[in-house]
């Protein structure tokens, strides 16, 4: 696994997302005057690199160490709004006790799959480079783009936060034009219409449980 692959893939849930084309923005964003996402997308996505090149000299600190990357990530990615705009209708239908163990599950693969790739290692940074070129804002939403430059070749990535009262929430990845939320929604959607709600909750606890097998 390349190094960009080791950054991006722990927000690809193995087994469950399949690869989703993001759809085409509107084109009437407009280019921010003064860039005020992505000095907290730098900050966020820094910090998640300074707790994976930190070393851990016995199985106590690895502990603490992947502990850390999960607060990390939660400051990162607001799950609570990734959960509701995967399941699009079906959030609406579920109950409160469905959905905040929909969260939970969500949560936890993603983190465990992070902590599963690059909890032991590290990220050598002179390996890549990340460039910032651009940010845009249309009602409330912002993308911050970035191209990532790594093993000769170029990739380019969206982050797309919303903006609250706190600031801002990160709710959507999209790399090379695949989208996070998108793939999950796809997967999710497929199924539930093959096996129903409960069938999902099953699907997301058994790769959750492989997942934790292989920390």
């Amino acid at each position: 696994m390349n190094i960009f692959s080791r950054i991006l893939a722990p927000f690809l849930l193995v087994g469950l997302a399949a690869p989703a084309v993001a759809e085409d923005e509107v084109p009437t964003e407009v280019v921010a005057e003064e860039p005020t996402a992505t000095p907290f997308v730098q900050e966020r996505a820094g910090a998640i690199l300074q707790i994976v090149n930190t070393a851990a000299a016995d199985p106590a600190a690895l502990v603490a160490k992947r502990e850390e990357l999960r607060q990390a990530i939660r400051a990162f990615l607001s799950f609570e709004v990734l959960a509701q705009r995967t399941l699009g209708d079906h959030w609406e239908v579920r109950t409160p006790e469905e959905q905040a163990q929909f969260v939970d599950l969500l949560r936890n693969l993603i983190e465990t799959s992070y902590c599963r790739s690059l909890g032991t290692g590290d990220v050598d940074e002179t390996q890549y480079s990340v460039d910032y070129t651009g940010e845009r804002s249309r009602r409330g939403r912002t993308t911050v783009e970035a191209t990532v430059r790594v093993d000769g070749g170029e990739h380019f990535l969206e982050v797309k936060l919303d903006t609250v009262d706190s600031g801002y929430i990160v709710y959507d990845l999209v790399t090379d034009d695949v989208s996070l939320e998108e793939s999950y929604a796809e997967s999710f959607e497929n199924i539930i219409g093959e096996d129903g709600w409960a069938g999902l909750i099953e699907r997301m606890e058994e790769r959750l449980q492989e997942m934790q097998d292989e920390l």
